[in-house]
């Protein structure tokens, strides 16, 4: 396991809104079955966790909030369309995720990960747009 920073940006856009994000943070990558995993902590702190999964054609978001019941997982694939339910205090929610951009650009401990995707949840469109700057020193 090797310590990185992280920079990262984000933003979502719901009902005509955007919001934007932007911290720089440390995390851990790591080799795992020949996956890459690349992990940080968010800008709330040690209880907002992120882990991405770099698997061949696929990445895997793991988002942990500590106000949420459920880790929020997410796979993002070239054209394949992924669908799953959430446990939240108004019951079960049903989401669909389309990823519109999965680019990768990276060398052994360095690198970039731009992820663009649509969710639908509950009937509800948000555009989530994340980047990624790792390595150790961003």
């Amino acid at each position: 396991m090797n310590n990185i920073v992280v920079n990262v940006k984000g933003s979502l856009i719901r009902n005509g809104q955007t919001e934007e994000t932007e911290f720089l943070t440390r995390g851990n990558i790591k080799m795992m079955n020949g996956k890459k995993i690349l992990s940080y902590s968010g800008a709330s702190g040690e209880d907002d966790f992120t882990e991405i999964t770099l698997d061949h054609d696929a990445v895997i978001l793991k988002k942990q909030e500590s106000d949420a019941q459920d880790t929020a997982v997410i796979v993002l694939e070239d054209g394949k369309v992924y669908s799953s339910f959430y446990h939240t205090p108004l019951g079960i929610v049903a989401v669909q995720v389309y990823p519109t951009l999965i680019h990768l650009s990276e060398t052994d401990m360095q690198g970039e990960i731009e992820l663009e995707y649509i969710t639908n949840i509950a009937d509800i469109q948000t555009i989530n747009r994340l980047q990624l700057i790792y390595g150790k020193h961003c």
